[in-house]
């Protein structure tokens, strides 16, 4: 006889929030619900590698932040280049011993066009080379934050 598990979904969620309340989002965004979803899931050892876009624009206003965790705001086509490097960094300073191994996440965010047009290269070559991190594409079907010019994802039609 098999024994039943309970689990009740709100309680395996941190309350903690590594995205803050406050950013200039519009009201109902998919990228801020999407990023503070993903921010509490992975908790406060990560990195975050963030795309020029809609979410940089509304999270980093200085002197303000909605970033609760160590983030770096890169160009549109290079989150996995720049990814890549700090991930390495970290592992060398761990394996010279100048810093405790905190079993650190690196996330990237970048929309479709950074993605799939001019970042492909960056991305291709950071899995190739088996570096471990989680990268977030937003599909929005267009470089929204410029003018809604089609990217290499948008569908005919």
């Amino acid at each position: 006889m098999e024994k039943e598990e309970e689990l009740f979904v709100p309680r395996l969620v941190t309350t903690e929030e590594n995205f803050a309340r406050g950013h200039r989002a519009c009201v109902g965004c998919g990228e801020a619900l999407a990023v503070r979803h993903v921010c509490k899931a992975l908790g406060k050892n990560v990195i975050i590698v963030n795309a020029t876009g809609c979410i940089e624009i509304i999270s980093s206003l200085l002197p303000q932040t909605s970033w609760c965790v160590p983030w770096i705001h890169t160009l549109f086509e290079n989150v996995a280049a720049v990814m890549s490097g700090i991930e390495s960094a970290y592992k060398a300073r761990v394996r010279k011993g100048k810093i405790p191994d905190k079993d650190v996440k690196f996330v990237g965010f970048a929309g479709d066009g950074g993605t799939s047009d001019i970042g492909i290269q960056a991305l291709s070559g950071a899995m190739e080379r088996g570096h471990n991190f989680l990268y977030c594409c937003f599909d929005n079907e267009a470089y929204m934050n410029t003018g809604i010019q089609r990217s290499s994802s948008t569908p005919y039609g």
